[in-house]
């Protein structure tokens, strides 16, 4: 008796040929390189044919002498790469010399690095056992389970090119379990497909194949190799040097569920970043339910932040029955905060009743006011008008408790006509209201502002004033005092990461800058509303840029004649990857996020004089009688507290945060902005 090295069952070698599956023994391998089946590794397991080869390795069938079975012998022989070889018939590979033979060790090293911790996944049910690693024959080897069954790709096809939902939710959720338990021990797989999704004959779901696994934290995760499943790789995988983590995975495995439920297989991310026409699964089949495809939709989202964070947060969205918003209205509701924290912690405050944490103390409120009821209007986006409303009260919640005779009636109004209003209602002197935010009025209104001396000496009287940004020199500046900011903006580049390649943290110097911009070859495009907080420094630059098909050349102070200025030219050269950078602010990382999704990069620039712009200014009106003006004063000052400055700019993304405890929070929850506070030294503040 024999045993075949294919199936592995024995039979009479007299029939020349396996009677159950038809191999003939002492067949060639398919490929040259790969190993003769018999050959012997660790003198226990015996090599059969090859069940697969991929870029980094080729996978046998292979029967285990000691234990009996048949188990899956992994070979790292990293062929796509062109660095190793086998002479035909011999079990030795050859590995080119020189830096080739450096890149193998470091490989090998990895593969057995990675080997050595998916053991410990051997008690999952949903990924793939490994048994045993070792090195021979100059390379490495990774014994596993034999899966006896077809890949959720085969499985597909054979459905007619879709599955249910059922079959398509009961795999998407073992493929999560079994991310779960990888994520946990810090490795991301970055190469989940329905290739490497195992149907077993027993129904059991396996995740294989951790060929491109990484450990996702410290340096690794900057110097990632690029890993590629087209229709499932997200943009980050794109690129060597990317933040990739948990949410990598993600958008794989909705993809995966996108192409099980519709049968259509998602576009390339990098596609999709130019133009997304992948359409949402409830759109292209009306059966699949709307807060599943949302869910779906939300996995794949291309700008990563609007992913989900974790597995579980996946799970939860799929098997849920709470609405799921899409991306397009997390975008909006989220903004820049991440998780909820600031909006968690800040209702543990009100909800504890802790008053006295606030930053600001009244000392019995100084002085009692008159009662009065005072009108406030709040600009808000289209849409979010009562939300606004329970905000803006929120804020205020401090002020009413300790003045419970003052009544707040707040109107929220859409931004896009809060200006405008505004405007007209001091025009016309009627219908003003007491307290207002006054960004969009130009000097030409500061008559019908009232002073708000009072609230910038209570700051001051309190040794508080030193813990904002700026305000002391604002105060300087304006010696009328007429407005308060809540916020500040400062210049920041957007850089085009498939144009400039690796990720840059920051420009450091005006040579450096300058030189940068000038050197590449895609140009750079400027923001309008940002071009004058970069001072000097746009005078100094060649403004002629060279866009394929149009000239866009600046027009203005001390930069010359030319062309008129077209800001959307400048958006569109960005957006649509004409430019390697983009000079804008950081009032536009929001855009940038949903326009360059996957691509941006921010690049913070120091040392080299800078403006930036104060934001979020409020006023009192000058014609509230007196009641109402002293009342919306002081309701100005509770507002600079410490939390609203959370509430404000960290949860609601308005702007930078005045307050200096607060900026290190928000640079701490949005990382791309991670050091923004040590250049605050070179801007030269402007006042609107």
């Amino acid at each position: 008796m024999i045993r075949c090295l294919n199936c592995m069952q024995e039979f009479d070698e007299q029939y020349g040929v396996c009677p159950h599956c038809g191999h003939i023994p002492g067949e060639d391998p398919k490929e040259a390189f790969q190993l003769r089946p018999g050959v012997m590794l660790a003198g226990r397991y015996v090599i059969g044919t090859a069940l697969g080869v991929g870029g980094f390795g080729i996978t046998y069938r292979a029967w285990d002498n000691t234990l009996q079975k048949m188990l899956a012998i992994k070979e790292y022989y990293p062929s796509a790469n062109g660095i190793v070889n086998r002479v035909p018939g011999d079990s030795q590979v050859i590995v080119y010399s020189g830096n080739r033979e450096v890149e193998f060790e470091n490989g090998k090293a990895r593969f057995l690095f990675e080997a050595r911790n998916m053991a410990r996944f051997n008690t999952h049910p949903n990924i793939v056992h490994v048994y045993d690693f070792f090195e021979e024959n100059g390379t490495a080897y990774i014994v596993m389970e034999f899966l006896d069954g077809i890949s959720y790709k085969q499985f597909i096809a054979a459905n007619g090119g879709k599955v249910g939902q059922k079959v398509a939710s009961e795999v998407t959720l073992s493929v999560l379990d079994a991310l779960k338990e990888i994520h946990k021990a810090g490795i991301i797989h970055r190469d989940i497909s329905p290739d490497n999704v195992f149907i077993c004959m027993n129904g059991v779901i396996k995740l294989i194949d951790f060929g491109a696994a990484r450990f996702s934290t410290g340096e690794e995760e900057k110097t990632l190799s690029i890993i590629l499943k087209p229709g499932y790789a997200p943009p980050e995988q794109y690129r060597s040097r990317s933040r990739q983590g948990p949410w990598t995975d993600l958008y794989a495995v909705g993809a995966m569920y996108y192409r099980a439920l519709t049968g259509v297989m998602p576009d390339e991310s990098v596609n999709r970043m130019v133009q997304d026409k992948v359409v949402p699964p409830h759109e292209l089949d009306p059966e699949i339910p709307e807060n599943l495809s949302n869910a779906i939709m939300r996995a794949m989202a291309l700008n990563q932040e609007l992913r989900f964070r974790s597995v579980d947060q996946f799970r939860e969205a799929i098997q849920g029955t709470a609405p799921v918003r899409n991306v397009k209205a997390e975008l909006k509701r989220r903004k820049v905060l991440r998780f909820g924290i600031v909006a968690g912690v800040f209702t543990l405050l009100i909800a504890a009743g802790t008053v006295c944490v606030l930053m600001f103390r009244s000392r019995q409120a100084d002085a009692l006011l008159e009662d009065a009821k005072i009108l406030v209007w709040y600009p808000v986006d289209a849409g979010n008008e009562e939300a606004g409303k329970d905000e803006f009260l929120s804020m205020a919640s401090a002020y009413m408790e300790y003045y419970p005779n003052i009544q707040i009636e707040v109107e929220a109004i859409p931004r896009e006509e809060y200006g405008e209003r505004l405007e007209e209602a001091l025009l016309a002197g009627e219908g003003i209201p007491d307290v207002f935010d006054s960004t969009e009025l130009d000097e030409s209104y500061d008559g019908a502002l009232a002073s708000l001396n009072e609230a910038y000496d209570w700051l001051d009287d309190r040794d508080e004033l030193g813990n904002y940004y700026f305000l002391e020199e604002y105060r300087k500046d304006e010696p009328e005092e007429l407005r308060m900011p809540m916020s500040f903006e400062a210049p920041v580049v957007y850089g085009d990461s498939l144009i400039i390649g690796e990720e840059t943290a920051a420009f450091s110097g005006r040579e450096e800058f300058v030189q940068a911009l000038e050197e590449a070859e895609a140009g750079y495009a400027v923001d309008d509303g940002a071009a004058g907080l970069y001072g000097e420094l746009l005078p100094e630059l060649d403004l002629s840029r060279d866009y394929s098909d149009f000239v866009v050349e600046l027009e203005g102070e001390n930069q010359g004649s030319g062309e008129e200025f077209d800001a959307e030219l400048e958006k569109e050269a960005a957006v649509d990857g004409k430019a390697a950078y983009y000079l804008s602010d950081t009032s536009a990382y929001e855009t940038v996020q949903q326009d360059m999704a996957g691509v941006y990069q921010v690049i913070l620039l120091k040392d080299m004089p800078l403006r930036g712009r104060l934001t979020n200014l409020w006023s009192v009106s000058a014609q509230a009688p007196e009641a109402e003006r002293r009342a919306g004063i002081r309701l100005i000052y509770f507002l600079m507290s410490k939390e609203n400055q959370q509430i404000i700019n960290v949860q609601n993304g308005l702007g930078l945060p005045l307050h200096r405890e607060i900026l290190e929070e928000y640079e701490t929850m949005n990382t791309e902005f991670a050091g923004i506070g040590e250049s605050l030294g070179q801007l030269t503040m402007e006042g609107r």
